[in-house]
């Protein structure tokens, strides 16, 4: 039974009649009959329904095109046209574009890679001015440019040649300090250098006798 002063008012969710306090409505409060109907006549629509709705398509960060394939579901155009012409999307492949047009979805301007290739396509288009590397024209070692840049502006067979050089070098057997091939004390290399060309036992008979 309404109490009195209330007033009779249609729930927006399930347009059942209700009763509630005539401020209530003038603030635009109290649109529904039960906290349950309140809940479920704010959850904002989606598709279609959603009052920003732009037919399913947008762009991601990257300047990819997002289409929605289902409720709460979003996909890359290009590999959902992709599997819609070719099959599926094998793992460890990635769909690329072409002429580089990242909104182009045509499957005319789609081709299948593996991630490794993709990757290394990606890295030679993204190569400042067309130059072998960042920093470098060509190889410092050898001069040429076929090879890819690899590290330290050398190619990858420079730059193994540098680390075998380098690993032989370190195989040298070297003095037992940098200017004493022995202690000049005991003349011997057993123990470590501890300075002054004095081993450690030397070292310290001579700070006993200070």
């Amino acid at each position: 039974m309404p109490r009195k002063g209330s007033v009779p008012r249609h729930c927006e969710y399930c347009g059942e009649v209700f009763f509630t306090w005539p401020y209530l409505v003038r603030s635009g409060k109290r649109r529904f009959c039960s906290m349950a109907h309140a809940l479920a006549g704010r959850t904002m629509p989606s598709g279609p329904a959603h009052v920003q709705w732009t037919g399913g398509r947008r762009l991601d960060a990257k300047g990819y095109v997002l289409v929605t394939t289902g409720p709460q579901t979003v996909e890359l155009e290009h590999r959902v046209v992709w599997r819609q012409e070719r099959g599926p999307i094998p793992p460890g492949h990635h769909v690329h574009h072409l002429n580089g047009v990242k909104t182009d979805n045509r499957i005319e301007n789609l081709v299948l890679l593996d991630e490794a290739r993709h990757y290394a396509l990606h890295g030679v288009q993204n190569r400042l001015n067309g130059r072998w590397s960042r920093r470098w024209d060509r190889c410092q070692a050898c001069g040429e440019t076929e090879r890819p840049h690899h590290a330290m502006g050398l190619c990858p067979r420079c730059h193994e040649r540098r680390r075998a050089v380098l690993r032989r070098a370190a195989r040298v057997p070297r003095g037992w300090s940098r200017e004493w091939a022995a202690c000049r004390g005991c003349g011997g290399t057993e123990r470590p250098h501890r300075g002054k060309g004095l081993c450690n036992a030397c070292g310290q008979r001579g700070r006993r006798r200070h």
